[in-house]
C-alpha cells in the first residue's frame, strides 16, 4: 500500500470548515486509490509477461513440452514442422479490490454530503432523506400545474409532513362561510348535503382542504388571520392541490368539484391565470367525467326516483353548471376561446333553488316559479355573454359569399339578448323585491344579510346584461381596410360626437 500523501490543496484548507476533515480524506483516498493502481499495473505487466510464454500448436496438439522459442521452437525444428502459434486472448477479470475501492469512495461522498443536507433540511427531514423515504403523493406532482408563486422546492415539497386539519367544528364552520359567503346565490351543493357528507366520511381529504382555503379569509380565528387577508388558507391550497396531483388520471366529480374551489380561491387572490388553468383543467375532467351529457337517454338509465338518486343527479348537474360558468368568465374576460360548445351540452338547468335546499324531489306536473330561479338566469346570460364574447374576439375578415354576415349575426345576437332582458329584467326593478326571502332562497340567509344577498342579486344579473351589450355593440366600432364607410354613416357619426 502506497504511504499517504499530503498535497498542497490540503495545506489550504481551513481549520473552521467542519467537513475539511472529511474532503480531506476523501482526496487521500483517491491519491491512494491512483497509488494502487500504479503498483497494480506493474503487477499485472510481469504477470502478462508470464502468460506470453505459451505453446505453439504443434505442441499443444501433441500435449509435449514447448520452449515457446519463436520463430521456430526446439520441437519442431528437430521435428521439420512447421511452427505457429495462435494469438493470445486475454479475458478481462475484475479484481476484487476494484469493487471495495468504490465502496470506499461512495462512503466518503455519503460524509460529505450528510452535513449539507442536514443544514438545508430540518432535522426529521434529513432522516427521512437517509432512509429513503419519499412521499407517494408528490411523486406525480409534475401531472398538475402550480401557480410560479405557489411552487416550493422539490426537496422540501417531497418531504413536507402532512398538514394537519382543524377540528371538526372548524370544518363545519368553513363549510358554511363558503355556502353562505362564497356561493350563497348559486351554490354547486348545500349546507346540509355537504355537511352529511363531512360527518359520514364521504368527503375527501383534498375537498376538505380547498373549503379550508376558500373559507380561511372570512373567518376571525387566530390561526387564519394573515396579511394580506386574502392570501389565508395558502397552505390548505397548496396541500389541496398536492392531493389531487395523482388523480387526474383518475378523475371524479369531487375532483372536478376541487379544482373548481381551487380556481375560485385563486380569483380571490387576484391570479387570473391560475384560476383559469384550475378551471380549464376541471372542464376537462368534467367532460372524463360525462358531467356535460348528464340528461342523455343512456345516462341515468338504471337509476330509480328515490331522493338520494335524484340528490346524486342533481348534484353533478349543478356542477357541471359550475364549471360552464367559470369556463365563460375566462370567455369573456380573457377573450380566450370556449373549451365546450353549447351543441354538445345535454343537461338541463337545474331544478328550483327551494327543492334543491331543502331535499324535495320536484315533481314533473309542478308549474314554473313566478320568478325563475337566479341560477337559471345566470345560466342564460353566461350562454349568451359566452357567444357574443367569441363573436368579438373573432377576427374581422372579408365576408364571402358562402358565410352568413356579420350583420345577421350581430342582429341574432342582439335579438337574442333583449329577449332575455324581457324574460328577466322585469323582475328585478329597483328597489329589489324582497319576496325572494320568502320564494325559496333560503340561502340567502335572513335580516341584514339576505337583504344584501338580494341586491348583490340585483347588481349582478344587471352588470352582466349590459356588460354583455357593450361588448357587442363595441365590437362594430372598429373600422378596417376593407370596409367602406357611406358619406351617410360618417355624417351621422360626426352629428353624434358634436
Amino acid at each position: 500500500m502506497a504511504s499517504r500523501k499530503i498535497t498542497p490543496s490540503s495545506l489550504m484548507i481551513s481549520s473552521e470548515d467542519p467537513d475539511a476533515d472529511i474532503r480531506q480524506q476523501y482526496s487521500e483516498s483517491v491519491i491512494d486509490n491512483g497509488s494502487d493502481k500504479m503498483d497494480e499495473h506493474d503487477d499485472t505487466e510481469s504477470r502478462k509477461q508470464q502468460r506470453l510464454l505459451q505453446a505453439c500448436d504443434s505442441c499443444r496438439r501433441k500435449k509435449i513440452k514447448c520452449d515457446s522459442t519463436k520463430p521456430l521452437c526446439w520441437q519442431c525444428k528437430n521435428m521439420r514442422l512447421a511452427c505457429h502459434y495462435s494469438p493470445l486472448v486475454r479475458k478481462r477479470r475484475r479484481r476484487r479490490s476494484a469493487v471495495g475501492n468504490l465502496e470506499q469512495r461512495i462512503e466518503c461522498m455519503e460524509r460529505i454530503l450528510q452535513p449539507l443536507i442536514e443544514r438545508i433540511l430540518p432535522t426529521s427531514l434529513a432522516m427521512d432523506v437517509t432512509q429513503g423515504c419519499t412521499s407517494p403523493l408528490v411523486q406525480n406532482s409534475a401531472q398538475i400545474y402550480l401557480p410560479v408563486d405557489q411552487r416550493i422546492p422539490h426537496e422540501l415539497c417531497s418531504q413536507r409532513p402532512a398538514l394537519k386539519l382543524p377540528s371538526p367544528d372548524i370544518i363545519e364552520e368553513m363549510i358554511g362561510f363558503v355556502v353562505k359567503q362564497v356561493t350563497p346565490m348559486a351554490p354547486p351543493t348545500t349546507m346540509r348535503l355537504q355537511i352529511e357528507r363531512f360527518r359520514s366520511g364521504e368527503l375527501p381529504e383534498f375537498t376538505i382542504c380547498a373549503i379550508i382555503a376558500l373559507g380561511a379569509r372570512f373567518s376571525s380565528r387566530p390561526e387564519f388571520v394573515c396579511s394580506p387577508k386574502y392570501n389565508a388558507g395558502r397552505a390548505f391550497a397548496e396541500r389541496s392541490a398536492e392531493l389531487i396531483s395523482g388523480l387526474v388520471d383518475r378523475p371524479s366529480p369531487n375532483v372536478v368539484e376541487c379544482l373548481m374551489m381551487l380556481s375560485t380561491y385563486e380569483w380571490g387572490c387576484g391570479r387570473g391565470e391560475s384560476a383559469w388553468t384550475y378551471n380549464g383543467m376541471a372542464t376537462r375532467l368534467a367532460q372524463r367525467c360525462r358531467l356535460h351529457l348528464i340528461d342523455e337517454e343512456d345516462f341515468n338509465e338504471n337509476s330509480n326516483g328515490s331522493s338520494r338518486c335524484w340528490a346524486e343527479a342533481e348534484w353533478r348537474r349543478r356542477l357541471w353548471w359550475y364549471v360552464y360558468c367559470g369556463e365563460r368568465v375566462s370567455v369573456i374576460v380573457a377573450s380566450r376561446p370556449a373549451t365546450v360548445h353549447d351543441d354538445d351540452i345535454v343537461v338541463n338547468l337545474p331544478s328550483r333553488d327551494y327543492n334543491w335546499i331543502m331535499g324535495i324531489i320536484p315533481d314533473e306536473n309542478e308549474l314554473p316559479a313566478q320568478i325563475p330561479d337566479y341560477w337559471w338566469m345566470v345560466v342564460e346570460m353566461y350562454r349568451i355573454g359566452g357567444r357574443i364574447a367569441e363573436f368579438a374576439n373573432r377576427r374581422r375578415r372579408p365576408v364571402r359569399p358562402s358565410d352568413l354576415s356579420r350583420r345577421a349575426t350581430f342582429d341574432a345576437l342582439d335579438k337574442e339578448l333583449e329577449s332575455i332582458r324581457g324574460r328577466f329584467v322585469p323582475y328585478l326593478e329597483f328597489p329589489p323585491r324582497t319576496e325572494w326571502l320568502l320564494s325559496g332562497y333560503a340561502n340567502l340567509g335572513d335580516g341584514a344579510s339576505g337583504t344584501t344577498n338580494i341586491y348583490s342579486i340585483y347588481f349582478d344579473l344587471h352588470i352582466m346584461y349590459y356588460g354583455a351589450k357593450i361588448i357587442l355593440y363595441r365590437s362594430e366600432l372598429p373600422s378596417y381596410t376593407y370596409e367602406k364607410i357611406s358619406p351617410r354613416d360618417d355624417s351621422a357619426s360626426q352629428s353624434g360626437v358634436h
